[in-house]
């Protein structure tokens, strides 16, 4: 099981919710990627 932040209105960081998404398995000719570290602009948070 994986987890995301996501936002279902505008809004400060209240909106923000920490889910558990189950991804669907890749399509033909579509791969699934795992990130393990990112990179992040702190001016665009």
């Amino acid at each position: 099981m994986a987890k995301r932040i996501q936002f279902t209105a505008p809004g400060g960081p209240k909106v923000l919710q920490w889910v558990e998404v189950d991804p669907a398995d890749p399509a033909e000719r579509e791969v699934q990627v795992e990130n393990r570290a990112i990179g992040i602009k702190y001016i665009d948070t």
